[in-house]
């Protein structure tokens, strides 16, 4: 499946400056048309924030599986953060949208979602030149 963009805000401050390359969906519609273009490699969002955010959870599963999660905590209880780690979608946590140490979470999502692609394409190199021998 191809990657329709790198990052993508769901429902950001608007206050958020970033010096990352983004989109933004601002509703559970715009998520589901940016997703039904390509899934994003890393999404980050607010939960604590979000009316439904059952649907935006299940969306993102379902269009976006391989996407790793930066999740804005801001109150928001231990509970769900360890199911979706354990799941494989988190991959970092800040304390905000104005954490200042936001895009740097953001960047180490991507090198995680890179190092993925990267393992999965050797495993098939790998399989590929077993099945020669």
């Amino acid at each position: 499946m191809q990657t329709h963009c790198g990052v993508l805000l769901i429902q950001p401050s608007r206050s958020l400056q970033t010096k990352l390359d983004t989109e933004r969906a601002d509703s559970l519609d715009e998520l589901d048309s940016l997703l039904s273009a390509g899934p994003p490699q890393v999404v980050v969002f607010e939960p604590a924030t979000l009316k439904k955010l059952s649907g935006y959870t299940k969306l993102l599963k379902e269009k976006a599986p391989s996407a790793k999660w930066v999740v804005l905590q801001n109150g928001f209880p231990a509970g769900p953060l360890i199911e979706w780690h354990n799941e494989g979608f988190l991959s970092q946590t800040a304390q905000s949208w104005l954490d200042p140490s936001l895009d740097l979470k953001v960047q180490n999502a991507l090198e995680e979602v890179g190092a993925e692609l990267q393992e999965l394409k050797l495993v098939d190199l790998f399989n590929e030149q077993s099945l020669r021998l």
